[in-house]
Parts: structure tokens; C-alpha cells; sequence
């Protein structure tokens, strides 16, 4: 059984699931997460997020780089990483639903 994505991963796909054809660079994903993901660890988070099967990674030519400097890497949604975070979103929906009743189960 494949494991469920971390908060971090999850915020990433959050992310990418608005727009599942739009390539991204690092920088562009932490900055759209938030807070959630620091740019310490954006590109540990992308590569692990690479390797399971979440995401594809290519690296820019030169004819797309906007500006002087080095190609970045540009990251894209994979159909898996779309459907880990339907499961992602479902499982946090299930727990929040769980907490809920807990909470009012120990109010009574």
C-alpha cells in the first residue's frame, strides 16, 4: 500500500491540483504554499515528491528561461499525484468529521 502524502507534500499538491497542466519551478510552489513549506526543505519535499510518483520533473531549456541565470527544474501534477490528493483530502475530511464527534460525544 502506497503511502498517504505528508502535510508538506499535501500542501505542494494542493498547489499543483489547480492547475494540473502548468508546469512549476521550486521557488514558484513554495512561495504558493505559504508558509506551510520553507525554502529549506521546498526541494527535498519536491524530490521525494518526484521519486513516489507524485510529480514529473524536467529540466527548462534554455529557449524557456525568461531571463539570464541557470535552467530551473519545473515540476508538473502526475495522474497518481492527482489521486493521492482526492485520498489526502478524504482521509483529513474523515478525520476532521471523527474529532467533531469526539468533541461533542466528551461535551455532554
Amino acid at each position: 500500500m502506497k503511502k498517504l502524502p505528508s502535510e508538506q507534500e499535501h500542501s505542494v499538491l494542493d498547489v499543483m491540483i489547480v492547475r494540473p497542466r502548468r508546469e512549476m519551478y521550486g521557488l514558484e510552489i513554495q512561495r504558493a504554499a505559504g508558509n506551510t513549506v520553507s525554502k529549506n526543505t521546498i526541494y527535498i519535499v519536491l524530490a521525494r515528491m518526484v521519486a513516489r510518483g507524485y510529480l514529473s520533473s524536467r529540466d527548462e531549456t534554455w529557449d524557456e528561461r525568461p531571463e539570464p541565470g541557470p535552467r530551473r527544474v519545473l515540476y508538473k501534477i502526475t495522474g497518481f499525484g492527482q489521486q493521492m490528493h482526492a485520498v489526502g483530502v478524504n482521509v483529513r475530511r474523515q478525520l476532521s468529521r471523527l474529532q467533531v464527534a469526539g468533541a461533542q460525544r466528551g461535551g455532554q
